[in-house]
Parts: C-alpha cells; sequence; structure tokens
C-alpha cells in the first residue's frame, strides 16, 4: 500500500516535470539558468553528503553501545554509503558546470534530468528509492509524508517559474 502512494506521487512529480519542460521550452520563458540553479543545488548537496557521513559515524556509535544489532548497523551504514556516493557524484556534476560557467537552461539540473528520464516508471525499487526520496513518516492516523531529496529545488523552481509566467 505504501509503495503504490510512494510511486503515485513520484508519478505526479515527473508529470510536473514534463509539464515544467514545456513550460521552459516555450518561446516567452526566460527564467532562471542553470548556473544560478547549480550553486544552490551544490549547497544542499554538500550538506546532505556532511549529513550522511554524520549519520553513519552515529549508526556505529549506537551499535557500540548495543542500542542496535549488527544486521541493522549494516543495513543503515550500506543505505548511507550508497547515498553519500550519489551525492558525491551529484557535487562533482554541478562544481563541472559551475566551471563551465555555460548559460544553460534549467532542464540541464540533474535531478531534473533524470525525473524526465522516469517518465515511463511502472514499479518502485531499491534503487529508485534511494535517489529519489530522503525520508518517509507514516502518522498514526496512516496519514503519509514523502520528503524527496530534490524537494527544496523542486519548490524554488517551480515558485520561479510561477513568478516568471505571471510577468510574460
Amino acid at each position: 500500500m505504501a509503495k503504490e502512494i510512494v510511486l503515485n506521487d513520484l508519478r505526479a512529480i515527473i508529470c510536473n516535470a514534463g509539464d515544467l519542460q514545456g513550460l521552459v521550452e516555450s518561446p516567452s520563458f526566460s527564467g532562471p539558468k542553470t548556473g544560478e540553479i547549480a550553486e544552490k543545488e551544490l549547497v544542499r548537496v554538500k550538506a546532505e553528503i556532511e549529513r550522511m557521513q554524520k549519520l553513519k559515524k552515529s549508526v556505529y556509535e549506537d551499535y557500540k553501545e548495543g542500542m542496535i544489532s549488527k544486521e541493522e548497523f549494516f543495513a543503515y551504514r550500506e543505505d548511507y554509503l550508497t547515498k553519500e556516493d550519489f551525492y558525491k557524484k551529484q557535487a562533482e556534476t554541478l562544481e563541472e558546470k559551475m566551471k563551465e560557467r555555460a548559460a544553460e537552461d534549467v532542464l540541464q539540473t540533474p535531478w531534473l534530468k533524470r525525473l524526465l528520464e522516469m517518465k515511463d516508471i511502472e514499479k518502485l525499487d531499491r534503487e529508485v528509492i534511494i535517489e529519489m526520496v530522503d525520508q518517509i513518516v507514516v502518522y498514526e492516523n496512516h496519514r503519509i509524508k514523502i520528503s524527496y531529496n530534490f524537494g527544496n529545488e523542486w519548490e524554488d523552481l517551480f515558485s520561479d517559474f510561477y513568478q516568471e509566467s505571471k510577468m510574460v
């Protein structure tokens, strides 16, 4: 049930990414450029790398104190390593873009490109969840809150585009 909810939510986001692509490609659009967005994204990605490193250390300390089992330690550690590697790759890509200082459009941001690549997603797998989902919280009343790894940038991007389309 929760998998279906996450999959449907991700599909809705992917649909919005397609709408965003159409808006950006319209002749009247002159929104923010990749350089501006890449700087914000790089700061966020570096913060996530630090957070993953702290979480790895914390889970080790929990294991040493006997708060979690060896299996839990290895499972958490593997998840944190995978996310850290993903963020490091993102940081490298963003740093390259900033060095080039190319005035590319917003569709070149790594997470948006990835969302557009996933337009025909049929099922969730571990790789997609680790790459896209930061946190899922299930409340007692069965309400679910999903936080994505690209959440803040997504909101910033849509607010920028909304303001741009109002000006046109």
